[in-house]
């Protein structure tokens, strides 16, 4: 019963949040969420999801970045380094 109670919060908090943006009343939000509903990108557009259809030409160039390579130093840098002190009191 609790996980229904959960489950009905965040639907009505979802349910919320979605009125506000697309300004559309909730009982028609709830309705569409209530259903698999999916949405053309022009249909998006019109129910207030989406602010626009981004075409090929208008995305951003993203800079290749090695994030694994970016992780792997940074987790190296923040490990604890043995120092004389901690080395001389293991002996």
């Amino acid at each position: 019963m609790i996980k229904a109670n959960e489950l009905e919060n965040s639907t009505q908090t979802y349910v919320d949040f979605m009125s506000r943006f697309t300004g559309r009343d909730k009982e028609e939000v709830r309705r569409d969420v209530g259903r698999n509903r999916y949405f053309t990108p022009d249909q998006a557009v019109e129910y207030g999801i989406i602010d626009k259809v981004m075409q090929p030409s208008d995305a951003v160039v993203i800079e290749r970045r090695d994030y694994e390579g970016m992780l792997r130093s940074s987790q190296a840098q923040s490990r604890p380094r043995s120092s004389g002190a901690m080395a001389g009191a293991d002996a």
